[in-house]
């Protein structure tokens, strides 16, 4: 996604300044519980926050959780794609990979 804002400079034209927005896909792991959680999010500690809150339905339950593992994506649609990938059979293979890396114990 594209954010734009319009800058007057000293001459009296306008020019625009793009700033491209970057996301993060995110691994969360729950100690306690032993589960994974796979999103991906503009600002990962706020939504890491929002988890810990219980504000989403879908983690309350085996809170509290860390981030264990993040990538930053340029955009959207790649993020989204990367998110889908995590939550797929061989994303879920690769996030053993990675917990075994960390020596995460799932």
């Amino acid at each position: 996604m594209v954010e734009r804002a319009k800058l007057f400079n000293i001459i009296g034209g306008y020019f625009s300044i793009v700033r491209l927005k970057k996301y993060k896909v995110y691994i969360l792991f729950s100690d306690l519980h032993k589960k994974t959680y796979v999103g991906f999010s503009e600002d990962s500690e706020r939504r890491l926050q929002e988890h810990n809150s219980g504000k989403v339905a879908s983690t309350e339950k085996y809170k509290p959780w860390r981030i264990v593992y993040e990538e930053e994506i340029d955009n959207y649609s790649q993020a989204r794609r990367r998110e889908l990938y995590y939550k797929s059979g061989a994303g879920r293979r690769k996030i053993k990979s990675i917990f075994d890396e960390l020596k995460i114990h799932s």
